[in-house]
């Protein structure tokens, strides 16, 4: 296709094997297994539960407290359990809320007391609907993120399946090219007159330089195989060597329209829209945090008390509403205040500029991906021309007017040819694959395999 801006760029990798574990095995393996997905699903189930306890809070509290005592002393003060807030450790989350009561139960000497009380807030000044809003965009947030880690997880496996792929091809390449130059190798330790020095110097530098191409790509797809394994730990070591390979298709849209795109629906952006929502709402909270605002609760208790002497059982009933003013607290909540509204416009403002920055970013990736094609055409196109030199020279030299040397050297010129172009495609596929998250159109990408080419 031609590369013009505003059309559409194209990407096709077509190498696969016909036989070992499947594409869709792996997939299945990598939801399943993967750590990073895991932990975002334990995180969204902990964000779920703190929304369901942050709403607890809306509801009454109603506790039973029963005490008995005996002894000497005249009464004797029990002090209930009560299970708070639990700071995280070692960089987990913290568990908040609390149960239980701090209601203490006062018992007499050789006596026992019962006691049911019920508490509910009629007005918190708000903070209960800012925490609970805050929760709900933890909750949302989370949900956003599992969603992208899972999108960045599978581009990641596309990547290095392509990438195990191309590599498994460029063996084949370096191995007829090896197989060329052993054989120079032999000839010239038969017939060293047959060679003048220089070409044996040229033979012994291209041989090494073939050996140290060799040593890379044995060490690439040794580390993409680790890679894959860290990505999906199951998978057998059969299943390593047998990966199949894929190809995918991405129309890519115009630069303006990614953009615009990622703007309106990336998960990025609705995450820091939610961090605005959630410091907005305690920006109105604690605007309600005047001297002459009060917070109100409700309490009222029944209780029944006794002896073990045969005293008459008494009960009592009481209710109230308590009022609480903060005439001063040391300007605690003016801070407050103050730390809400800023958090607010910090925000506002780290949106800004994070939209920004991506802009340039994905402005990169595009013309990354309009160069890396044209790279991959321009090593492609040189790649296939070494290939007809070095068929043409395979004929000259099978008619006897031609020497192994220059076979064996464009053998290597068309093995380094081909891995220039492998990694111009790799830049391709990295560049197109970050445009389709960022543009949330992963569900565009097709992706199927394809039966593995590697010729010998």
């Amino acid at each position: 296709m031609k590369m013009k801006y505003g059309l559409p760029l194209i990407f096709f990798l077509c190498i696969s094997e016909s036989q070992g574990i499947t594409l869709k095995q792996i997939e299945q393996q990598l939801l399943e297994q993967n750590a990073d997905l895991k932990l975002s699903e334990y995180k969204l189930g902990f964000d779920r539960e703190q929304v369901t306890g942050t709403k607890a809070l809306y509801f009454p509290s109603l506790s039973i407290n029963t005490g008995v005592s005996t002894g000497k002393d005249q009464e004797s003060t029990v002090n209930p359990y009560s299970s708070t807030s639990s700071p995280g450790v070692g960089g987990g989350p913290a568990i908040a809320g609390s149960t239980g009561t701090s209601q203490s139960v006062v018992v007499e000497r050789d006596s026992w007391t019962s006691d049911l009380s019920l508490s509910y807030v009629l007005f918190s000044r708000f903070n209960i609907r800012a925490n609970v809003n805050s929760a709900q965009n933890t909750l949302r947030a989370s949900e956003l993120s599992n969603t992208a880690a899972a999108l960045e997880k599978r581009a990641q496996l596309y990547q290095l399946l392509l990438e195990i792929s191309a590599m498994r091809d460029m063996q084949g390449s370096l191995d007829r090219a090896s197989q060329v130059m052993g054989r120079m190798r032999e000839q010239r330790q038969r017939s060293q007159s047959l060679y003048g020095r220089g070409d044996q110097l040229q033979l012994d530098t291209k041989y090494y330089e073939l050996e140290h191409q060799k040593a890379r790509l044995d060490g690439g797809l040794i580390m993409a195989r680790e890679a894959l394994k860290d990505l999906v730990p199951g998978l057998k070591p059969e299943d390593l060597e047998k990966t199949p390979a894929i190809k995918v298709h991405y129309e890519l849209p115009p630069l303006a329209k990614v953009q615009d795109k990622y703007q309106r629906d990336n998960y990025e952006i609705e995450n820091m829209n939610l961090a605005i929502d959630t410091y907005r709402g305690y920006k109105e909270s604690t605007s309600w945090e005047r001297p002459w605002v009060p917070s109100i609760m409700l309490t009222s208790s029944y209780s029944e008390s006794g002896g073990f002497k045969g005293e008459e059982p008494s009960d009592d009933y009481r209710a109230s509403v308590v009022f609480t003013f903060n005439v001063f607290d040391g300007f605690q909540s003016s801070a407050r205040r103050a730390q809400a509204s800023l958090a607010h416009q910090m925000a506002i403002k780290r949106k800004e500029s994070e939209v920004q920055k991506n802009m340039i970013y994905i402005a990169k990736l595009y013309t990354d991906s309009m160069t890396s094609k044209t790279e991959y055409a321009l090593k492609n196109a040189i790649a296939e021309e070494k290939k007809h030199k070095l068929e043409q020279t395979k004929i000259i030299r099978n008619s006897g007017a031609g020497t192994g040397l220059e076979e064996s050297l464009l053998s290597l010129e068309w093995a380094n040819a081909q891995l220039e172009a492998h990694q111009a495609n790799k830049n391709y596929q990295q560049a197109i694959l970050n445009l389709a998250i960022k543009a949330n159109e992963f569900n565009k990408v097709s992706v199927k395999e394809v039966e593995y080419k590697n010729e010998k």
